[in-house]
Order: C-alpha cells, then sequence, then structure tokens
C-alpha cells in the first residue's frame, strides 16, 4: 500500500463519505417513488428529451440536499420554458407574429415567462399545442399539494391560493424560486427532506408532459437523434465571441407522433454544440463597446453554466425565419 500524506487520507475519507452519502440520499429517495415514476426516470435515461434528461441528471448526481433542491428547480423552469418555445413557434409556422410576446421573453424573470405561457395556451394553433395547453391544465397530482402544504409548514413562505392545475401551481413555484433561488435563501435546516416530494413533483410533471419529455425528440441538422442522458460531454470554454449561426452549433427540429410529417425548427431557442444542448435564457443588450453586445445568455443543463452567444440586434423571429419549418 502506497505511503500517503496524513491530510490525503483525510481527504480521501472525506470525499468517499460524500459519495456514500449522495447515492444513500438518491436511493433513498427512489425507494418512495411509485411504479410510474420509476418508469420516468428509466425512459428519461434512455429516450428523454435531452435537456430535460441532462436537468434530471444533475438532480442524482448532487452533492447536497439543496443542491438536489435548486436542481430540482431549474428542471422544472426548464419545462415551462420548451413549452413557451414549441407553442411560440407553431404559431410562427402558421405565420402568426407578436413582437410584443418578444419583447417579454427577453426579460430574465421566471414570472414574464409564465406570463407569456398563459397567453400561449390560449391560442393554440395545432393538435400538438392543443394536448400541450391541455397537459397545463390536468389536475395537479397528490405530491404536487402535499409539497405546498410542507414548505406552508416549515415557514419558509404561505400559499394560501389553492392550486387546482399545473398551470395554477406555478404561480406557487415562482413564488417559492424567488423566495430560494432568486434571494439566495436557501436553508438546510428549512428544505432538509423537501427535495424528496419535489422530486416526486418533477417526476409527477415530466409524465403529465411526456409529450413532450417522453414522446418528443430532438432531431439535429446532421440527421443525430439527441436523446436521454449522458455523462460523457466533453467540457468546453468558447474562447471567443461566437454567433448563433456560427457552423460549429447544430439547428435542432423537434419531433412528435402528431407532427411527424414535420420538424419544427427551434432555432435559435435550442441549439446543439457537440453533445451539450444550450437552451436560450435571455437576452442581454449590452453596451455595444463590450464583448457581450447584442447577445443572448444559453443555459448548458449537463452543467449548469451559462453561455453568451452573439445574436445581433435582429428579433429571434428573423433569426428564426429563414429556419422554417422543415418537411421530412
Amino acid at each position: 500500500m502506497l505511503n500517503r500524506n496524513p491530510s490525503e487520507n483525510i481527504l480521501i475519507a472525506d470525499t468517499a463519505k460524500l459519495i456514500a452519502n449522495s447515492t444513500a440520499e438518491v436511493v433513498y429517495s427512489d425507494s418512495r417513488l411509485s411504479q410510474q415514476s420509476s418508469a420516468v426516470i428509466h425512459s428519461l435515461q434512455h429516450s428523454g428529451l435531452r435537456p430535460v434528461a441532462q436537468a434530471y441528471l444533475r438532480v442524482r448526481l448532487a452533492n447536497s440536499n439543496i443542491e438536489r433542491f435548486l436542481c430540482l428547480m431549474d428542471a422544472i423552469e426548464l419545462l415551462l420554458r420548451l413549452s413557451v418555445f414549441l407553442l411560440l413557434t407553431t404559431l410562427w409556422t402558421q405565420k402568426e407574429y407578436d413582437p410584443e410576446l418578444e419583447k417579454k421573453l427577453c426579460r430574465a424573470t421566471l414570472g414574464g415567462w409564465l406570463e407569456v405561457l398563459r397567453q400561449l395556451l390560449q391560442k393554440p394553433v395545432s393538435p400538438f399545442g392543443e394536448t400541450l395547453a391541455a397537459a397545463w391544465n390536468e389536475p395537479l397530482f397528490t405530491t404536487a399539494k402535499q409539497l405546498i402544504s410542507e414548505i406552508n409548514e416549515t415557514g419558509l413562505m404561505t400559499w394560501k391560493n389553492p392550486a387546482r392545475t399545473w398551470l395554477a401551481w406555478l404561480d406557487w413555484f415562482v413564488f417559492l424560486r424567488n423566495k430560494t433561488r432568486g434571494h439566495g435563501l436557501v436553508d438546510d435546516n428549512v428544505i432538509g427532506n423537501l427535495w424528496h416530494l419535489l422530486h416526486e413533483t418533477f417526476l409527477d410533471l415530466a409524465r403529465n408532459f411526456d409529450i413532450l419529455t417522453i414522446k418528443g425528440k430532438f432531431v439535429a441538422s446532421d440527421g443525430r437523434e439527441v436523446k436521454g442522458w449522458t455523462r460523457f460531454c466533453k467540457k468546453y470554454k468558447f474562447t471567443e465571441k461566437i454567433s448563433v449561426n456560427d457552423e460549429k452549433l447544430k439547428r435542432l427540429f423537434f419531433e412528435h407522433e402528431m407532427q411527424s410529417s414535420q420538424r419544427l425548427c427551434l432555432h435559435p431557442f435550442v441549439l446543439l454544440y457537440e453533445e451539450s444542448v444550450l437552451v436560450w435564457n435571455s437576452r442581454k443588450m449590452i453596451k455595444k463597446d463590450t464583448i457581450y453586445a447584442n447577445s443572448a445568455e444559453y443555459i448548458n443543463y449537463n452543467t449548469g453554466n451559462i453561455d453568451m452567444l452573439f445574436t445581433g440586434d435582429a428579433a429571434f423571429h428573423a433569426l428564426w425565419e429563414n429556419q422554417e419549418v422543415e418537411t421530412v
């Protein structure tokens, strides 16, 4: 056996303990799940929509209850964003363009995204859009109601408005996010084991929205299907100003059995760089003399990191127009 410095032995022991504790927490959380929720995990791993699957993998690899809680919030927020992108681009394929909606999306607030989602849900223009709208108006599952009740009991926040649908539940979720991630007030003594309920709630959401999370798929402009989670995404760092139209970035098209004859282009909202899917977060109109002038933030859900990509001063609809819906 190699002789090590005592401090190295302590570090190795602490690391092993951390891994063991993290694994035990996830195993315990899995043991609480219904058979249906467990099946969702398997589906996300092998055939889930890539950014959703990667966002969920980050939950499973997290090192603490707080980190798991925050990663789950990111994954839920992602479902809201993807719904907006799909409903919005579906509208655009019908030649309906509302510049005011795009202005609202330039804001980074989750409440702003929810406002846009509500507007889009009022005018679904395709069978897929109608099904997605119906999913948001489905009655809440028991776990989501229980989560509201238990967080009320912690004193972290009080929510008295009864949420009967997933769409109404999002109002509560926005309030929760603002109280925790938004204001940096996440105490392990308060959150404690609440991540287990949030875990179950996310899987319920993923199951309720299987039209998006599991049955939908991304196809890259080079023909590759981009699905499931992977632990082998190469780390990268853009060392220069990259445009959303750069050849390094592949376009992504959304396919679903309800619209099997078409691919819905999600450029520039969702992009593929190697194995990493980058999801638009917000538009940044920064001063022209800075490197990130007229850029947009993109979230890499493999890592949770932010990438800045150049968009110019064109409206997102203009960037999308040239990509249109591609017929298979």
